[in-house]
Formats: structure tokens, C-alpha cells, sequence
């Protein structure tokens, strides 16, 4: 069975230009993930990317394969890059993580493979759990207006972050990471920061002084 992680990388981000490649605790946000894929034993992990730049940052043991830089796009969605990139690295089970959630774990990444490889799962999600009064659409979600429970009681929503796990034949129809027997992973709220904007990247910064004193 060939696992393979797959990590998809552009370098010009709409919301935050240039995110993947600023500097977090002094070195670029896009290494951390790296270095913590390069030290899972026997994961061979690719950074799929249409821009050659990003190699230099690169750990040894990170391969790099240059997609088409169509799917560098706005509007290109998640299930586009999905199709290609099963299409590009041939494998029978896919890790698929983001840069932007830099404080992310080997212990997560190797729960979520363990889920599809040994576990018998077709696909594992990391979300965080959140047990808060949840609105959609003007109505309560998650709980009931007139008979509120404490919040440590109350029926969890489950948000995901940037972390994926499944197998080829999940995704070959149309690009979809959900199968059909799916496992949702657990992660803390620090692996789940997600750098998305400049004030994102400040709150990372943040985490990094306190880890540091």
C-alpha cells in the first residue's frame, strides 16, 4: 500500500500576499509543517506547487512536483486540486495537510493515516470540537433557545482544519475528500490555528514567545 502526504502550497494568496513564506518565529511559516512530515518515518511527502521558488525551503527529504499553475487560481477549488494531484502522485492513500497550520502534530498526522491504514476508515478529518451556542441561519443549531444546557454539556460541532487523510477511490469520482465511512480527528485548538491573515500570523507569533520563555 503507498501512502503519500501531499502538501499544496501557492504563493499568491489573495487575503494575505506572500502568507506562505512569512516569517514565523523568525523563519518561514511553510517549514514547519515540512519539518514535522520530514520526521514521520517512511512517509514519503511531496510539496505540490507550481512555483519552483518554493523549493529552497524545502527540508532534504521533501519532494517537490510542479503542478499546472491553473490551479493557482482564486476561484479553484479544494476538489480541483484534489483530481489533479491523485492524478499527478499516484497513491493508494493520500495525507493531505496545510501549511498554514503550522503548530499541527506528528501524532495527529499519524492517527489520521492509522485511521485508513489499520482502522479500516476510507477517510479522517481533524476538526476541533466546539461546544458553544451555534446559530445558522438566525436558528439554533446545537441547542435549544428555551431549555439551555451549560456549555460543557452541550452537543459538540465539529469545525475542520486543514488536516485530511484518505483513500484514492474516495476522491477519484470528483476530487471529494469524504467518504463514505469517515473518522473525525480530534486535534487541540493550537494545531488548529490557521493562517489565513496577517492578524492570524501575529496570534501564531504569540504562541511562539510563550513556547519559547
Amino acid at each position: 500500500m503507498k501512502i503519500k502526504a501531499v502538501v499544496p502550497i501557492k504563493l499568491n494568496n489573495e487575503r494575505f500576499p506572500n502568507k506562505n513564506l512569512a516569517l514565523l518565529g523568525g523563519r518561514p511559516l511553510c517549514t514547519y509543517l515540512l519539518h514535522t512530515l520530514s520526521e514521520i518515518e517512511n512517509l514519503e511527502t511531496y510539496v505540490y506547487c507550481s512555483d519552483e521558488t518554493v523549493v529552497s525551503y524545502l527540508p532534504d527529504n521533501i519532494k517537490f512536483f510542479k503542478r499546472d499553475v491553473r490551479l493557482d487560481g482564486f476561484s479553484v477549488k479544494r476538489q480541483e486540486i484534489v483530481s489533479a494531484m491523485i492524478q499527478d502522485i499516484p497513491a493508494d492513500v493520500y495525507l493531505y495537510a496545510h501549511v498554514t497550520n503550522p503548530f499541527l502534530t506528528r501524532e495527529s498526522v499519524a492517527e489520521a493515516i492509522r485511521s485508513i491504514v489499520r482502522e479500516g476508515y476510507d477517510s479522517a478529518i481533524g476538526v476541533t470540537a466546539q461546544r458553544k451556542y451555534i446559530w445558522y441561519k438566525n436558528m439554533p443549531m446545537n441547542f435549544e433557545r428555551d431549555h439551555l444546557l451549560r456549555t460543557q454539556d452541550i452537543e459538540p460541532v465539529y469545525m475542520e482544519m486543514g488536516l485530511y487523510a484518505f483513500r484514492r477511490e474516495v476522491a477519484l469520482p470528483n476530487g471529494s475528500v469524504y467518504g463514505d465511512k469517515l473518522r473525525l480527528i480530534p486535534v487541540t485548538d493550537t494545531e488548529a490555528v490557521d493562517i489565513d491573515y496577517k492578524e492570524d500570523l501575529d496570534f501564531a507569533n504569540l504562541i511562539m514567545e510563550q513556547r519559547n520563555n
